[in-house]
């Protein structure tokens, strides 16, 4: 071993100076606080895998800790059985979950049978969440083609689960989510049958029976809607027009026709004002929900938002005391705008008596009272 002490006629600083003026020109760190990082996540799990694989016996210690299930069977495996879905999260999802990693990993195996080989096992034992391994790597773009038997079975495997009536809707959307980066003419038009078909979705009557309050739905998903939003974020326009016709689809629950308009928002589609318009003015959808939009509707376009708030004020089908609060946080909403429709409800019989009194303490306090409630 060398003696890496410097000379006693150096100052003790200077091989620290010397080291850190190379670092800064080699342009893969930068300084931050006195110390070195990497610029980005990747070129660090690049750096760590070059390490991890200078070697032959190397190579194969990263693979078998990797990849190894010590209770699973002889490694390198020769037979692949199917592993409970619980096993695989507990036990390869988090192995297997850096993709980039994982690409750099494959990069470094010389022999492109060898990838095949453990890959098709990924497959075998891992099953659709195995094939989605795959997928990541080619959204990716692994500097490595994924060999042609890998990807033609984990396309098979995919699109029979994403066609299979007879499984649950959630395991058919992502399967032919996983499906689209590796056929995206198959999975696309998957994506699109699995969007438009209601068998696949949840019943909104059903919905409405369990959970009397909408926010219950926050955390849900229908899978109509993931099916249509898998296509929007794979940048497939048909994702876009899906979620447009499944805001008008009175077959999906209101709130997922809500989260339909929020999306075409998101993407800068110019038709979710018209959705919210829409749905503001549908009956079937909850009371509270319309008055909601209408309020979204009035920050994308103050003039069309703040006309239906005020027809809204007037309805007897929907929450009038909030719709009059959601007017009243808009920037050209005066107090005195207000104060006409503050009257009428306070002198309202058919209102429930909360909700006069509370008009009548807005219209006795002010604007400032009005606005702070």
């Amino acid at each position: 071993m060398h003696d890496t002490t410097p000379p006693t006629h150096i100052h003790s600083r200077a091989p620290e100076r010397f080291l850190g003026s190379i670092l800064r020109s080699s342009g893969l760190l930068i300084e931050r606080a006195d110390r070195f990082d990497f610029p980005h996540q990747t070129l660090l799990e690049y750096c760590a895998v070059r390490h991890a694989t200078r070697d032959a016996q190397a190579r194969a210690r990263a693979l078998r800790a990797l990849f190894r299930l010590p209770w699973y069977g002889r490694w390198p495996w020769t037979h692949a059985r199917r592993i409970s879905s619980h096993v695989w999260w507990e036990e390869m999802a988090r192995r297997l979950g850096n993709g980039s990693s994982l690409g750099f990993l494959l990069d470094a195996i010389p022999d492109t049978r060898e990838v095949t080989r453990l890959l098709k096992r990924v497959i075998g034992i891992g099953g659709v969440q195995g094939c989605d391994v795959i997928a990541v790597q080619a959204e990716l773009g692994t500097p490595i083609p994924i060999p042609v038997p890998v990807a033609e079975a984990a396309v098979s495997l995919v699109s029979r689960v994403a066609r299979d009536a007879t499984r649950d809707g959630w395991d058919r959307v992502n399967a032919a989510r996983i499906l689209y980066p590796l056929d995206d003419v198959r999975g696309g038009d998957l994506l699109v049958a699995l969007a438009g078909d209601t068998t696949v979705g949840l019943d909104p009557e059903s919905l409405d029976d369990e959970f009397e309050d909408e926010d219950f739905l926050v955390d849900m998903t229908d899978c109509r809607l993931w099916a249509a939003e898998c296509l929007a974020e794979s940048g497939d326009l048909r994702g876009i027009d899906l979620l447009y016709e499944l805001g008008l689809d009175p077959s999906l629950h209101g709130h997922f026709r809500q989260e339909c308009a929020d999306r075409l928002e998101h993407y800068g589609d110019a038709r979710a004002a018209d959705l919210l318009m829409y749905l503001a003015r549908d009956t079937a959808v909850r009371a509270g929900a319309r008055v909601a939009g209408a309020w979204r509707l009035a920050r994308l376009e103050p003039s069309r938002g703040v006309a239906l708030l005020l027809d809204l004020s007037q309805d007897p089908g929907v929450d009038r005391l909030f719709a009059v609060w959601a007017l009243s946080r808009l920037d050209d909403t005066s107090f005195a705008d207000l104060a006409e429709l503050l009257v009428a409800l306070a002198d309202d019989p058919s209102l429930p008596q909360g909700d006069r009194t509370q008009a009548k303490q807005w219209l006795d306090q002010g604007c400032a009272g009005f606005i702070i409630t």
